[in-house]
């Protein structure tokens, strides 16, 4: 019984295609729903890195 394993290489590019699928059915759903038209909450991106945030705090003070 010689199973064939998929690369890590293809399982990625199935996980990529597989997600990009959702996140399109996603956003259908929140078109749909008129969630698109609601204003976003917050529009400032933060740092992502605890450096980031630590001199955010700073200059904030």
């Amino acid at each position: 019984m010689a199973e064939i394993k998929p690369t890590p290489y293809q399982l990625a590019a199935q996980f990529a295609q597989e997600t990009r699928l959702a996140a399109l059915i996603f956003q259908e759903l929140a078109e749909s729903d008129g969630a698109s038209r609601k204003p976003k909450r917050s529009t400032v991106k933060q740092p992502r890195s605890a450096a980031g945030r630590r001199a955010g705090a700073r200059t904030h003070r």
